[in-house]
């Protein structure tokens, strides 16, 4: 495996992981502020922008990596 395609595992393991803890929160939220009047705090919609956050960041680092790729100079 060379260096680019542990870069893109990582890449793409940490936005998948990213990607996936968002979501969670987000349903688990949902179903949380659907059973409580008060809907959610402030800490869990921290958490959950915290979470978007990251989400975000680890998608916009695999697209970068996948462009650089595409423009970078073949090594054959």
């Amino acid at each position: 495996m060379t260096l680019e395609d542990e870069e893109l595992t990582r890449l793409t393991e940490a936005a998948t992981a990213a990607r996936g803890r968002y979501t969670a929160l987000g349903l688990l939220n949902v179903i949380c502020s659907a059973n409580s009047v008060q809907g959610l705090t402030r800490e869990k919609q921290a958490e959950v922008a915290a979470a978007e956050a990251a989400c975000e960041a680890a998608d916009e680092a695999l697209a970068g990596f996948q462009i650089s790729q595409r423009w970078a100079p073949s090594a054959d």
